[in-house]
């Protein structure tokens, strides 16, 4: 019997529960027993909901949604805060308020930041190049260079780091586990984008995100305080989190493969369809709700009004029926039309910025990190929750030093 014939035997979806830290440590065989279900499993936790873990049908929940709409808030356990700007907006007022940052989250617009963005990485890695040593990747460069990628795009000082860094990882990670702990990184939040919004209104506008929010319009008339405030909230969910996880996740493979590493520093043009097979392979965003807003059906399974229904990203890009040898790597799979931004019209609208950063911190970190091991697979540690990635990444680096070409 195989490993994953054993854990269907075992699994009972009605158990499922996608915080738990099993289920962040080894989701495949629960992803592999759920997509082999007639219609939906259903899960009793969290008030009972369907799950959504075959990739077409995650494709049509999350294109249609008149059906399947996310105004009832995407989050599984629901969140405490107003809904999310524009994530749990539903057309077509959810396209005004993306349409804001349409322009600058554009290819060309992040593009004219490469330079900026390499230099960043540089600097971060620059204490660790050319060295034997062991670290922490997560705490030297996954987890502090996209952060302040963010920070700057959105518009706050980089100082703000040290304290956006953790609480967002508490909302984003403990909901329902620590409850304490959330509420506290709530109001902490809450209260330093409202001095923000207040100091950034009295101040010239800038390049930033932040100031497209002060000057925009809805439906004629200029967002309130509060909208911006969560519109905030989403980008800074979307920028401290998850590009994390997807260059902690590249660089956990790779340290594990020096084959594919040798390979990407020997063709740098094979680099962009190795980072989407690395967003494939890592979804850093696992699954997000939907409710169902008249009875329906999807897979065959009847679902009735006011059903909430959980889209398993994750579990979609390991279709097998879709992607071949859909458990493992293939650094140069073409198609890869995965599901890491979602899909629909709340497909990510950061995607373009998110592959900047994970391309430049894989050739940064190949190029100045050395042929580079896991120190200690013990070390390793998974973050669970709706967003899954690593938050300790042990390496020893440093083993045949590469230079610093770029």
């Amino acid at each position: 019997m195989t490993v994953h014939e054993t854990a269907r035997t075992e699994f009972d979806p009605a158990e499922f529960d996608h915080f738990s830290q099993e289920h962040a440590d080894d989701p495949d065989p629960v992803w592999h027993a759920l997509r082999q279900i007639s219609g939906l499993a259903r899960s009793e936790k969290y008030g009972g909901f369907r799950i959504v873990s075959r990739y077409s049908d995650i494709c049509e929940a999350a294109r249609t949604p008149e059906l399947f709409c996310s105004g009832e808030g995407n989050s599984l356990p629901r969140h405490d805060f107003p809904n999310l700007i524009p994530s749990d907006v539903d057309p077509p007022l959810h396209h005004q308020y993306r349409k804001i940052l349409n322009v600058s989250m554009s290819p060309q617009a992040v593009k004219e930041r490469e330079a900026e963005i390499r230099e960043l990485a540089d600097e971060l890695l620059a204490p660790y190049a050319g060295s034997s040593d062991e670290i922490d990747f997560c705490e030297v460069l996954a987890t502090p260079f996209p952060q302040f990628v963010a920070l700057r795009t959105i518009g706050f000082p980089d100082s703000d780091r040290a304290m956006l860094g953790p609480w967002m990882h508490t909302l984003t990670h403990l909901r329902g586990i620590d409850d304490t702990a959330v509420t506290e990184a709530a109001v902490n939040v809450f209260a330093r984008l409202t001095e923000h919004l207040a100091q950034r209104r009295a101040e010239p506008r800038r390049d930033d995100l932040f100031s497209l929010l002060l000057d925009a319009d809805i439906d004629g008339r200029p967002m309130s305080d509060e909208e911006i405030i969560i519109y905030t909230l989403l980008l800074l969910f979307g920028g401290l989190d998850t590009t994390s996880s997807a260059i902690a996740g590249s660089i956990y493979y790779l340290a594990q493969h020096p084959e594919v590493r040798q390979a990407l520093l020997d063709d740098e043009d094979a680099m962009d369809r190795a980072i989407d097979e690395f967003l494939r392979w890592t979804s850093p965003i696992q699954a997000l709700a939907r409710t169902v807003t008249q009875d329906t059906e999807l897979a065959g399974c009847p679902l009735h009004a006011g059903e909430k229904v959980l889209l398993l990203w994750g579990s979609g890009n390991r279709d097998e029926s879709v992607f071949d040898n859909a458990e493992s790597v293939v650094i140069d799979r073409f198609p890869n039309k995965h599901l890491s931004f979602g899909m629909g019209p709340h497909r990510c609208i950061g995607s373009h910025l998110a592959k900047l950063m994970i391309k430049v911190a894989i050739e940064r970190s190949i190029h100045l990190l050395g042929d580079f091991s896991l120190a200690d697979p013990e070390g390793v540690r998974w973050a669970m929750g709706e967003a899954r990635g690593l938050e300790k990444l042990p390496l020893r680096i440093g083993l045949s030093y590469r230079g610093t070409e770029t």
